[in-house]
């Protein structure tokens, strides 16, 4: 559970980063992994949306249960239940 909610802060962390440098978001998954490698037992999804805010969506590759969110829109270093789209 803590596990999975420090690698959604971390990683948002990395894609706040990411923007301040090259002024956008990560475009695709591909370049979000480029920029952040969770630990083996997380699971990170990224979206980003065509208003130029993001999804990521965290689970525990251990307990299907454990599932939480950053989502840009709300507070990118609140980290909320379940997923978001």
């Amino acid at each position: 559970r803590t596990e999975v909610q420090n690698e959604l802060l971390q990683s948002a962390g990395a894609i706040q980063n990411y923007k301040a440098f090259n002024n956008n978001l990560p475009a695709t998954q591909v370049a979000f992994n480029s920029i952040y490698t969770p630990g083996s037992a997380v699971t990170l999804t990224y979206i980003k949306r065509i208003d130029n805010t993001y999804c990521l969506n965290g689970a525990s590759t251990k307990d299907a249960t454990v599932r939480f969110n950053i989502d840009s829109r709300n507070n990118t270093s609140q980290v909320a239940p379940n997923h978001c789209s």
